[in-house]
């Protein structure tokens, strides 16, 4: 679905990656793998809120610094990195 993998058939088949591990991030294999990733239903592209009125909220904007947090902490790992963290254990 993500196109990060990519399969091949037959006796010496099996799966690779389409792209080097070191430009694959755990939020691109994240995204690809869970419905969302939103912390918040608040943050859905609806918008929704049982008040209507998600754009003057405070604390939904708590949310949004939130979840750019972890979107970018989650950029910052890639696959390279976190085999390297393996190893290290």
């Amino acid at each position: 679905k993500g196109d990060l993998v990519k399969s091949t058939m037959g006796s010496a088949g099996g799966f690779s990656l389409t792209r080097s591990a070191d430009t694959i991030t755990m939020l691109e294999i994240i995204s690809t793998m869970e419905k969302t990733i939103l912390i918040n239903r608040c943050l859905e592209e609806d918008k929704y809120c049982s008040l209507t009125r998600s754009h003057i909220c405070p604390v939904r904007k708590v949310y949004q610094n939130l979840q750019t947090h972890i979107e970018e902490y989650l950029a910052s790992w890639t696959l390279t990195r976190l085999l390297q963290e393996v190893d290290s254990l």
